[in-house]
């Protein structure tokens, strides 16, 4: 039953996720443990509090007195000024049934610790993000604080609560945003990374097992453990599903994967929440694999192969190239669309960027590991805060050009199907081309 919009009310709700500061006020997710109506209880809404009083934490419980509202986006236009992004869509795509709106003192924190009401699942969920929070404040207290804690805090363990509108905005202009949400590119990874120290297994144990396969199987349980620690949002989960399949498909001998196990992912998906497919974050990341899986290979055969070979370095500039190039071309007429913004440079922008953040990752899991030994923490810890910096310096520098992107652009849901339909027809074309020459390039050799 949709939530009619209702006059002041008051709700006992479970801090589900980090507060969010934004020009709009205090952003919370909470999930209603107790409502007088009893139209909430057990459901997910999504809380704004303007002049907030105090900062609450996740899975604190709060007394909230406001305004409930329907996930109708009468806010939309004011979230985003360009681009077509439903704020409505997003809201229940992500489990919300309302909003709520508080001012000043409208909100206090109940003595009582509410989060046993909480559904199984979610209640898992809220205190995994109790865990990330406190690990946060370990690497706050050691030493690393504002922008570079902020984006360790949003690339390694998923909590964007701490970014400031600036530095989104630099991200965004020069094309690495999806640098900054925890999703396939960071638990690929972390799942190279585990692979990389597992893959010696059969030096120390032999024959005795296969050391392959017990190697996957660990690495996919430290895989899911690390998605249960940052909260299992549906990005992670999602990529956590493909890595799996992806794991099974190593295991069985097959050389890769398809497009059918991206499609099984989405079915997958979708049958545990069918409101995904509204989500901006599954569209965008599946047309990224979509065009990886399309693109990359005829990308990146347009150079030789044997050249190639006798110049490894530049093979592995070439391969990053190839991979940044074909996931844009997936997913630019959705940016397109959604955000009004094409990142020109996205592809130097990358070459720079992604080597840094895997860097970058790499540091912060071996600091996690490794936190017990205080001389490696130290190291890799300080290690962070220079390739953060570095980072964060280098997209400044590109996020002050002219010609990092072009903006306020506006197209319709029919323009961006065409605009696919053309790279469809390019694809087909190129395709086609490609067999005609290595058919006439085989002839002429056996000639």
């Amino acid at each position: 039953m949709p939530i009619q919009t209702e006059a002041y009310t008051s709700v006992t709700v479970v801090v589900e996720d980090s507060p969010k500061m934004t020009e709009w006020g205090l952003l919370l997710s909470c999930i209603v443990v107790e409502d007088s109506s009893k139209k909430l209880e057990g459901k997910k809404i999504r809380c704004s509090w303007n002049e907030p009083q105090f900062l609450p934490v996740v899975g604190q419980t709060l007394e909230v007195n406001g305004k409930i509202r329907p996930t109708v986006s009468d806010v939309k236009k004011e979230l985003t000024k360009t681009g077509n992004f439903n704020y409505e869509r997003w809201l229940k795509s992500h489990s919300y049934v309302a909003r709520m709106t508080a001012y000043g003192d409208n909100i206090i924190g109940d003595s009582v610790n509410r989060i046993g009401d909480v559904d199984f699942i979610e209640r898992v969920g809220i205190k995994a993000k109790i865990l990330r929070q406190k690990i946060l404040n370990a690497f706050h207290d050691e030493g690393l604080e504002d922008e570079n804690f902020a984006i360790v805090a949003a690339m390694g363990f998923g909590d964007k609560s701490s970014l400031t509108e600036a530095t989104r905005d630099v991200f965004s202009r020069t094309g690495a945003a999806h640098l900054l949400a925890l999703s396939g590119m960071h638990l690929g990874i972390l799942y190279v990374l585990l692979s990389m120290l597992l893959s010696r297994l059969n030096i120390f144990f032999g024959n005795k097992f296969d050391a392959q396969f017990w190697g996957q199987i660990i690495v996919i349980c430290t895989i899911w453990t690390y998605v249960v620690l940052v909260g299992m949002p549906q990005s992670v989960v999602r990529s956590a599903v493909m890595i799996t399949l992806y794991a099974a498909i190593s295991s069985s001998s097959r050389q890769k994967m398809s497009l059918n196990t991206l499609a099984v992912t989405a079915i997958v998906m979708l049958v545990v929440n069918p409101m995904s497919i509204w989500d901006v974050g599954f569209q965008m990341s599946f047309m990224a694999m979509v065009g990886i899986f399309v693109f990359h290979t005829p990308i990146y055969n347009i150079i030789s192969i044997e050249w190639l070979f006798d110049h490894p370095f530049l093979r592995k500039i070439w391969a990053l190239v190839c991979v940044s190039v074909a996931a844009q071309i997936g997913t630019m007429p959705l940016s397109v669309y959604y955000f009004g913004r094409i990142p020109v440079l996205f592809l130097l922008t990358n070459l720079v960027a992604i080597p840094l953040v895997t860097m970058l990752l790499y540091c912060v899991f071996l600091a996690l590991v490794l936190w017990f030994v205080p001389f490696v923490r130290a190291i890799m810890l300080l290690s962070v805060q220079g390739l953060t910096w570095c980072l964060t310096k280098s997209l400044g520098l590109f996020a002050n050009w002219d010609i990092v992107s072009i903006n306020n652009i506006s197209i319709n849901w029919i323009q961006m199907m065409l605009i696919y339909m053309m790279i469809i027809v390019v694809a087909i074309m190129i395709s086609r081309i490609r067999k005609i020459y290595n058919r006439r390039k085989t002839y002429s050799m056996l000639k």
